[in-house]
This record gives C-alpha cells, sequence and structure tokens, in this order.
C-alpha cells in the first residue's frame, strides 16, 4: 500500500480533501492538530508546481519559498489532516515541452534543480539520454550525489527542449 493510501486509510481522508490543483495555484491550508506544536492548526501557504499521477509538488510560501527553499509532496499534507483549503493566488511559471512532455521551470533554482528528478524530465533522461550518461547517473545516485544528478538531468532536459541531438550531450560527460 502507498504511503499516501495509509495516511489516507488513517486519518479517514479521500482524494476530495486535497485542493483541486494547477500548476502555479497557491493556496492557504488549514491543517489540522499537529502534536509537535501542542495540538495547535496551523495556517500555511503553498504554491504548487507541478502536478503528478500521484497528487503534487509544492513549497511553502506565496509564489517564492518561505525559508528553506525546498519541494514537499502533497502526501505531505495528509499528515495533520486538511481542515481547509482556498485558493488565494496564481504564480505564472514557464512551462518547457520536448515532443509530448512538459514541465515547469519556476525561476527559483534550487527549486528548478531539485524538480528535475521528481517531474517528467527525468522520464526524458531514461528515455533519451545515451547509455553513458545512464551509468553515470547510476554511480552517482549509488554515491547520494542527488544533487549533481538533478543537475545533470535538468541540463539534459533544456538541452532536449532547445532542439539539440540527445546523443551531443553526451560529450559534455
Amino acid at each position: 500500500m502507498s504511503f499516501l493510501k495509509k495516511i489516507q486509510a488513517k486519518y479517514k481522508l479521500t482524494a476530495r480533501d486535497l485542493p483541486k490543483v494547477v500548476v502555479g495555484d497557491v493556496f492557504e491550508i488549514v491543517q489540522g492538530p499537529n502534536p509537535h506544536k501542542k495540538g495547535a492548526e496551523d495556517t500555511v501557504v503553498i504554491t504548487v508546481v507541478t502536478v503528478e499521477d500521484d497528487g503534487f509538488y509544492y513549497f511553502y510560501g506565496d509564489k517564492k519559498p518561505e525559508g528553506r527553499e525546498r519541494l514537499s509532496h502533497s502526501n505531505s499534507l495528509f499528515v495533520w489532516g486538511i481542515k481547509s483549503s482556498k485558493k488565494i493566488g496564481k504564480a505564472n511559471f514557464k512551462i518547457q515541452h520536448f515532443k509530448n512532455v512538459s514541465w515547469t521551470v519556476t525561476g527559483i533554482p534550487s527549486i528548478d534543480k531539485d524538480l528535475a528528478n521528481l517531474d517528467k524530465r527525468y522520464q526524458l533522461f531514461i528515455e533519451y539520454a545515451p547509455k553513458r550518461l545512464k551509468s553515470l547517473y547510476d554511480r552517482q545516485e549509488d554515491k547520494n550525489y542527488h544533487s549533481e544528478n538533478a543537475k545533470m538531468v535538468q541540463s539534459f532536459a533544456e538541452w532536449l527542449a532547445a532542439g539539440k541531438d540527445p546523443l551531443e550531450f553526451n560529450r559534455f560527460f
């Protein structure tokens, strides 16, 4: 059973408890009682950066990350439950394309890099990258070089989106 399904079962939540989202939506969400905050409810503002089949990725903040610039998955919103949510704004992120695949470019370097291993750019890398690059990715993954791999996937997707030959990208590595 997936993590999301376990959380939904534990807290009796359904998909309708998540807000309906599109890339760039900004939501104010009231979360349920948090034992780490003495049982207080917590109000957070999130910005959606990509929507996937199993939920969406977001960062805390209104169009710009607050505090640490990191991504979270929508299943983390279920941990204390969602009391209410309302859309409060919209960020206009750039969307890049290659063939029938699209991905978000936020313009926030740390978010864009981290998102590369989580969104459809990773699928592009697996499908189109030369074997040598995939081997490099695997070796780096074994050493926990996640940041380096994300940058490589991001650069490769930008290369493809610019209309360049995927095999030519190999010469840089």
